[in-house]
């Protein structure tokens, strides 16, 4: 309720001037009304900036928390990979100080500690090549001629664990976009795994096929198998079952693998 009077000049007042003194009453209620909203809207928006800046402060906690956990885990994994090769070398080393006048002696502790570099490059090789792999350099390529190619490379070791390979490739498959030498290093790593799951010798079959318009490589071997609960991790970053395995074959392979926008999987 609004109560009106002309104590100044005492005229009557109209019913336009009442019209015209309510329509600003109107206006001037709704200016308060929006200052009122716009300040309590600028208030909540300072509250939300504050709020967006603690999150993307824990955020960023967050990430190097992680990052500082995962570095530790690969420090951790790589120092107990690298302890034993290093602690062989310093002991054989110490040796040929010892006796450096036993030529026999010499020539052993030598060669060992050759072996023990080696493990411990092929060690460093893996990490570097996981960590800063380069992007594949597609070309359109031979899936047969990439086999082949990684058959060569791998004969040694094939031979040396009495391992049959068998060579089952479509003569029809259309040239794909690959890296060639990528998907060369990641065939080979997968016989070469297959070779390892055969102590006793075996056959590792490679075929490749046409199915729906995708052009499938199969790598398939008469080892021992692969345990059901391992299934989930055989790709991890430093899994293995070996004795002397990095556990990193495996995890490059299947990033190289997704960088060609395909898939590996097992079974």
């Amino acid at each position: 309720e609004a109560i009106a009077d002309n104590s100044i000049n005492r005229q009557q007042i109209h019913q336009t001037d009442v019209q015209l003194l309510t329509a600003l009453a109107n206006h001037a209620a709704l200016a308060i009304d929006s200052a009122r909203l716009y300040a309590q809207a600028k208030r909540r928006a300072a509250e939300l900036d504050e709020a967006y800046r603690k999150l993307e402060a824990a955020t960023e906690r967050l990430v190097r928390s992680e990052a500082l956990a995962a570095i530790g885990e690969v420090t951790a994994i790589v120092a107990h990979e690298i302890r034993n090769p290093l602690s062989t070398i310093g002991g054989f080393a110490r040796m040929l100080k010892r006796r450096a006048d036993e030529p026999e002696i010499v020539a052993r502790n030598a060669s060992i500690i050759a072996e023990e570099v080696a493990k411990l490059e092929h060690i460093l090789s893996g990490l570097l090549d996981f960590s800063k792999p380069s992007r594949p350099k597609m070309v359109a390529c031979s899936l047969r001629e990439v086999v082949e190619a990684s058959a060569t490379a791998v004969a040694e070791r094939l031979a040396q664990g009495n391992v049959h390979l068998v060579l089952d490739l479509a003569e029809d498959l259309p040239l794909v976009p690959l890296d060639c030498h990528q998907m060369q290093q990641v065939v080979a790593n997968l016989i070469i795994n297959a070779v390892d799951a055969m102590p006793d010798g075996g056959t590792v079959t490679v075929s490749t096929r046409q199915e729906n318009r995708q052009v499938i490589l199969a790598v398939q071997d008469t080892g021992m198998g692969i345990p059901a609960h391992h299934l989930d991790q055989i790709f991890d970053h430093f899994f293995t079952t070996k004795p002397t395995g990095t556990g990193l074959g495996l995890a490059l392979a299947k990033k190289v693998v997704e960088d060609h926008g395909a898939r590996l999987e097992v079974t």
